[in-house]
């Protein structure tokens, strides 16, 4: 049995077969990049299967299932379960905190666990026991088959509603050695004796959201990263997390001279939220402050807090959550150290529903670029170039057999073509001489003009180098939240 980390070098190896290379009751961690095991799982019983995801590794025996943190092999979780010889489990793929589907402990029985809402749900999906489980990756969408094979289901893993069934006919009917997977919200079933089949469902989500406005007041004891003039301030306010909505950042009014203490006077933001991704604690406020400059804006510091942290701290009603709310945080710099305050406000809107937008059912996964030259199509030639010498020299001459010329260069070569029929000699281009006479004057004077204008903040430049501890230049500010 072999689990892969994605495109990463991290498998997951347990031994099985006549004559095993590690005992079935362990689940190797194996570094193909390094060809050596970094790590080890035993357990008392045959391990039946294993589920691999960045921070998360899940194994899973007959009666029980176990979650481990993958960075240092800590157990989180464990969970009990009905018989499940086929090893049944999936645990959703986005960053955050992971949801789990398993078996629960009767027939035909789904459990799914919200780690992020620290919620178990129960689905009785079937009346006989269960034999396929497939999940999406962001955890949505659940599909089910029992051992008939009689009927597929998709549920809504995050509230366990059911949203559509099917009777594929005979697809199921081997249903027993195969498994299903989604990809781009369409259910494939894949027997191990057969090539993968397309089930065609169209399930629909009415999407939770949530509207949420933030309202900047003002920040306090900011380190100052101008020497020899006044902060000029704004703020750069986004929503994280949410794969569907990432344009949701707006930019603050500049308050001229603010320093270290600017005030924006009670400046709206407003966003839109998505209530499962809030709910499992997903999405983040991030606030990033710049001081604006001539020669490029500095940043001071940024704050990033889990949205979850302040739904929960507003309380359980839902007129609560209506009333604005005012709190003050930490600012941190790239290094970790807090330096003043940011002052702002918040509230969250009633919820309501959207259709989740439809994604496009033939996306292109790679393409090749544009055609070569002589060539009508997008296709690469038949015959590659020969790569450049080191040195930039030209190539050797290179013949097709049975011609006496050589082919076209490859564009974008900074050497001249190999004289041949058919191909026009290339002509250099050489650069024009500037004319001598005013326009150095000219250039001179315009060059004093603008240096006597930003003159203030290159000393400021200058002298920041040498005064204040760096590290500001960098874009991740870190001090932000790991899920």
């Amino acid at each position: 049995m072999v689990q892969m980390l994605f495109r990463y070098q991290i498998l997951a190896l347990v031994g099985g077969g006549p004559d095993p290379l590690y005992p079935p009751n362990k689940v190797m961690m194996w570094d193909d990049n390094e060809s050596r095991c970094i790590g080890e799982l035993s357990f008392r019983s045959e391990v039946r299967g294993v589920r691999l995801r960045r921070d998360r590794i899940v194994v899973v025996l007959e009666h029980k299932i176990f979650l481990y943190n993958i960075s240092d092999l800590t157990l989180e979780h464990q969970i009990v379960t009905i018989s499940n010889p086929k090893g049944l489990c999936e645990v959703s793929q986005v960053s955050g905190h992971p949801l789990l589907v398993c078996p629960g402990l009767q027939k035909g029985q789904v459990r799914v666990d919200h780690y992020g809402s620290k919620r178990t749900k129960f689905i009785a999906a079937h009346d006989s026991r269960l034999a396929c489980l497939g999940l999406t990756q962001d955890g949505r969408l659940l599909a089910t088959a029992s051992s008939k094979g009689t009927l597929v289901r998709i549920f809504n893993a995050l509230d366990g509603s059911l949203l559509q069934e099917s009777n594929p006919n005979r697809i199921l009917s081997v249903c027993s050695s195969g498994m299903f997977r989604f990809r781009n919200r369409v259910l494939y079933y894949s027997p191990i004796s057969y090539s993968s089949q397309e089930i065609q469902f169209n399930p629909t989500i009415a999407m939770d959201c949530r509207p949420l406005e933030v309202i900047i007041d003002s920040a306090n004891g900011l380190k100052d990263v101008n020497l020899f003039s006044k902060m000029d301030v704004y703020a750069l306010v986004s929503v994280a997390g949410d794969p569907r909505n990432r344009k949701q950042k707006t930019k603050t009014p500049v308050v001229k001279d603010g320093g270290t203490n600017p005030k924006w006077n009670s400046y709206p933001i407003k966003f839109t939220v998505d209530e499962a991704a809030l709910l499992h604690n997903r999405l983040t406020l991030n606030i990033k402050l710049v001081s604006e400059r001539t020669l490029g804006d500095t940043k001071i510091g940024k704050v990033k807090i889990p949205l979850k942290e302040l739904l929960d701290s507003m309380g359980g009603g839902d007129a609560q959550k209506k009333q604005i709310k005012h709190v003050s945080y930490s600012v941190r710099s790239s290094r970790g150290k807090s330096k003043g305050t940011i002052n702002f406000g918040y509230k969250f809107g009633d919820k309501f529903s959207v259709p989740e937008p439809q994604k496009r059912s033939h996306e292109p996964v790679m393409a090749y670029p544009v055609g070569h030259p002589g060539s009508s199509s997008g296709y690469p030639p038949t015959q590659a170039y020969p790569y450049p010498p080191p040195g930039a020299y030209p190539p050797p001459p290179h013949q097709q057999p049975g011609y006496g010329y050589a082919p076209p260069p490859q564009a974008g070569y900074g050497y001249p073509p190999q004289p041949g029929y058919g191909y026009p000699p290339q002509q250099v281009v050489r650069p024009q001489k500037p004319k001598r006479g005013g326009g150095n004057m000219a250039l001179g004077v315009g060059a004093g003009l603008l240096g006597g204008l930003l003159i203030g903040d290159m000393i400021s430049d200058v002298g920041e180098m040498g005064a204040y501890d760096g590290g500001f230049g960098g874009d991740d500010f870190g001090g932000g939240f790991d899920f």
